[in-house]
Formats: C-alpha cells, structure tokens, sequence
C-alpha cells in the first residue's frame, strides 16, 4: 500500500506463494513484477521455475532463459547473441556450455543424446568432478573443464547446456519413454567398492538425508533418527552416502536401533565423484532427499525413492509419484511442510510389501 511498485517485494511474496503451494497466486505476483519492471530478470526465472513445475514447457523454457548463471557466464565470456545456436542442423562444431550445479548438469546431460542426433561436433563444458564420468559416458562428445580456458573463435555456434529443454522437451510426451541410464560407472573403482563392502547376501540401501545446498536447507534436510522404522528392518544393509560427518548421528542409530549405517572412510564422498558413483551403483537402492545424489542414482539406472518436501523444485513436477526424466525413481512427497513421518511410513510400506 505505502510503495505499491516496489518490484523486489511483489519478486519475494511470488516466492513465498510459490513455497506455500500457491501456484496461481505466485504467478500474479511474478507477473505483476515483471508488468512493473521487464529488464528486472529474478521474477522472469523465478516464474519459469513455476511454470516447469506445472508442466508449461514452452513458456517456462522461455522464461528459463532469463536465469542468473546463464547470464552470468554470457557477460564473463562475452559471448555474441548471433552464435547462439538455434536448434538446428548445421556444419560446424558446437560449443554447449554447462552451467549451474552438479546435479543440473547431470540432470541436463540426459539431453545429450537427443542433441547427438542433430549434430556430430559436439564440445560440452562441464564442473571438473564430472570430467572423467561424461567423457566415459558420452564417447561421440568432447568434454572439457569449466576451467579450461576457451577459444570461442574454434566453435561456430554455441548452447548452453540448461537451454537444451526448449528443443527436446517441449512437452511431457518428448520425454522418452523408455530413459536408459545414461552415465557409466568406472570398473577399477567399482571392483574398489565392491572389496570394501563385501559379499554379504543382505540387499544395501543408500541413505542420504543432508544438503549442504543454500536452496531450501531447511525444507530438504532431515534428522537421520526420523528414519526409525527403515532402519529397524533387518534384512538390508545401510550405506552412507553423505559427505561431511555424519559420525554422531550414525552412532545415535547404532545406540538406539542396533542399525549400522556403513561408512567407508577411505572415499572422498564429495570430491572425487567417481567413488561416489561406485558406491552409488553398488546399492541395491537409494533412498534419498532431492539432491546430486538423486540426479547421480538417476542417471545410473539405480532405483531411487526420493524423499520430496512440500512444494518442491520444478525438477519434480506436481501431484507426481514417477519422474519423466528418469524411470527408476519413484517419489514420495509430503503433505504438510516439514512433516516427514508421514512420508517415512509409505517409504516403509513400500519396502515391507
């Protein structure tokens, strides 16, 4: 009432809407910044989030564009508006740079095969954990590091890596049916995982319950004890999947249930992804919050329950219990924020039954 074109604070109640489940009422707000002040772009991505989340492909994809990291990395390599690659066929070679985090350009990578269809030179810039995975992965793409200095003069076009969706996921039905997984494990290190857990014939379960990720902290997180009845079930082995200290919580476990959640010291969980890919693919199961760990079970071909907070990231749709962009998850959402009990117990009947 005091400053009704205050665009920053229509950008924010937007997001607080959204974060309520309240969809339409979100998206006047977004829309009403956005009226006040079109060079403003958080309300613009902010909106395509909201948009992808209810399966509004087209313009969420759109509204995608105006996202901070995209914008970010085009002023830092000064990158020129007419190279931008348009989706077509062309002669020439093709720079796709990756951007945002780990889990997005894994989650993004599941493109990379649709794009393989249409051009043959293919270069993709990835984060640096991720390097020796996708080159064994994808062996028709030249992959580079983040931090690999760049001579945009030997590309002709160039995409970045989350723009891929405008052209290969226009709507929920180009989404393929049949996903196969599309990241490959590296043998030395799985044979490396395999002797540190051993032949036991109990089926393992990977748990992760953390993020250290600024994004809904607090929404995703949950006390490992909330996991009681899972953990009671004597027929699986428990697998740590976390990385940082989980020493007093796994110990808490053990104390009260009797339950050991294996740790393996000896695996750098967070640096070196390939360990973690090994321990990932030797899970029978993983049971997860939405997190890299997700993406990375997803993109093995590992099952994966996903343990989905209220009103969750675009990535996860609406009022589903599959994921289009990857057949092996099965997800559990809350109903009421922060109640996880709830969601705990189904993942518990699904286990039992």
């Amino acid at each position: 009432a005091i400053k009704p074109d205050f665009v920053e604070a229509h950008n924010n109640i937007g997001l607080t809407l959204q974060k309520q489940g309240k969809y339409e009422e979100a998206t006047v707000s977004f829309n009403k910044a956005i009226s006040l002040n079109p060079n403003f772009n958080e309300p613009r991505y902010n909106l395509s989030y909201l948009q992808l989340t209810r399966e509004n492909f087209i313009e969420g994809w759109e509204n995608h564009e105006h996202r901070k990291a995209k914008n970010i990395l085009f002023k830092k390599l000064n990158l020129k508006n007419e190279k931008i690659w348009n989706g077509k066929k062309f002669n020439g070679k093709l720079l796709v740079l990756g951007e945002q985090g780990l889990g997005d350009q894994i989650l993004f990578s599941s493109m990379l095969n649709d794009l393989l269809n249409i051009q043959k030179d293919i270069t993709v810039t990835v984060e640096e954990r991720l390097l020796s995975l996708l080159k064994r992965s994808f062996k028709k793409i030249t992959f580079l590091s983040d931090k690999s200095k760049l001579d945009l003069e030997n590309f002709d076009k160039y995409i970045f890596l989350g723009s891929l969706g405008k052209f290969f996921r226009k709507s929920i039905k180009s989404f393929p049916k049949n996903q196969k997984p599309f990241l490959t494990p590296d043998l030395t290190t799985l044979n490396k995982i395999k002797n540190y857990l051993g032949n036991k014939p109990l089926k393992k379960i990977g748990l992760s319950w953390q993020t250290s990720s600024p994004n809904n902290r607090m929404g995703r997180n949950i006390p490992l004890k909330i996991f009681e009845p899972i953990l009671k079930l004597n027929e699986y082995r428990f697998i740590d999947l976390q990385y940082g200290d989980t020493t007093l919580e796994r110990s808490s476990v053990k104390n009260t249930y009797g339950t050991e959640i294996i740790h393996i010291n000896n695996l750098n969980y967070k640096d070196d992804i390939e360990e973690l890919v090994g321990l990932v693919t030797e899970c029978d199961l993983v049971i997860t919050i939405p997190n890299f760990t997700t993406q990375l079970a997803g993109a093995l071909g590992v099952p994966v329950f996903v343990l989905l907070p209220f009103a969750s990231d675009w990535r996860w749709f609406l009022n589903r219990s599959d994921s289009p962009w990857y057949p092996n998850i099965k997800l559990f959402r809350q109903k009421r924020f922060e109640e996880w009990t709830s969601v705990i117990n189904k993942v518990y009947k699904n286990l039992i039954h």
